[in-house]
């Protein structure tokens, strides 16, 4: 609103944001189940990501003809306001939260990021979630460094067509977040996981796949946006719903920031390697190897007992 805005507080938002996003993350995921009952985690993570995914569909919409009419800064400040309501929101939950353990409150913070990875080295369900995931994010990553520019610069789709595209990942996202609790009931958790890994890998392999005529490379990509919007919540909720039941409740916080560690720290190297590839290899290319690996992560689901959980 002063006119001084530089790349260096954009930067410095985006980092803090970040970090108070982990910290969200991890305590809504801890707080949750003191909120159900263990067998209703499948059907709230679901009403959640379906919430989140119907403010995936609209809020870009929202924010286009906010900064049509009130220019970008008054929209970010409008985004800003947004978040309020919602900490009001949060404050206004009235469940009682069972109290932390007193070992909790002596215990250092080394020793309690050493519970966390020994809670999750431990169980093989949790382990197989988490070498799954941190393999699906590094070669996810490499595509997401390199989707826009192949898609502008080697299949020449102009950025009203990319964003088309793009859009067809909303209703995915929405509809696998209404389907995922009957899936899970109906084929059990762990079939539930190996599909939505494969259709994820699937989606993925699209990318570079596409061509041909102009109405035929979107049609394409437009169908691995969809894909991969059904198959995200499908295997997120139903991993975060499988890790919040079988964790004690007083274990909750550090296992989930454990796991998200392990899962997140990898995607900054996934983004470099793409680019570095792409750079020697081909954008298409590179694309390839990296769909193969998000296909690939499957494994660590199926090869485990993850693959034949019912519920």
């Amino acid at each position: 609103m002063l006119g001084r805005l530089d790349m260096s507080q954009i930067l410095l938002v985006a980092f803090l944001t970040g970090g108070v996003r982990v910290i969200d993350d991890v305590a809504y995921q801890a707080f949750l189940p003191s909120l159900l009952r263990r067998k209703n985690l499948v059907e709230g993570n679901s009403k959640l990501e379906v919430s989140n995914s119907i403010a995936g569909i609209a809020g870009p919409g929202i924010a286009g003809f906010l900064v049509q009419i009130l220019t970008a800064p008054i929209a970010i400040a409008v985004d800003a306001f947004s978040f309020v309501i919602s900490a009001i929101f949060l404050v206004s939950i009235r469940s009682v939260e069972p109290p932390p353990t007193p070992h909790s409150r002596e215990s250092t913070l080394m020793s309690q990021i050493r519970d966390g990875l020994r809670v999750i080295f431990s169980n093989a369900f949790l382990r197989s979630i988490m070498w799954c995931g941190t393999m699906h994010n590094f070669f996810s990553r490499m595509i997401d460094a390199l989707f826009v520019l192949y898609a502008s610069r080697e299949l020449d789709l102009s950025p009203a067509m990319v964003g088309l595209v793009m859009a067809f990942g909303g209703p995915g996202a929405l509809l696998g977040s209404l389907a995922v609790s009957r899936l899970t009931k109906r084929f059990g958790v762990g079939r539930t996981l190996v599909c939505a890994q494969i259709l994820t890998g699937i989606s993925r392999l699209l990318i570079p796949l596409a061509g041909g005529s102009v109405p035929a490379i979107i049609a394409i990509l437009a169908s691995s946006e969809f894909l991969w919007g059904l198959a995200r919540p499908l295997f997120n909720i139903t991993q975060i719903s499988l890790r919040q039941s079988i964790t004690p409740d007083h274990m909750l916080g550090r296992m989930n920031a454990s796991i998200r560690f392990v899962m997140w720290s990898v995607t900054p190297f996934g983004a470099l390697l793409g680019g570095v590839l792409g750079g020697y290899i081909g954008l298409q290319t590179t694309m390839l190897i990296a769909a193969a690996g998000v296909l690939g992560a499957t494994a660590w689901m199926y090869f485990s007992p993850v693959r034949t959980l019912k519920e």
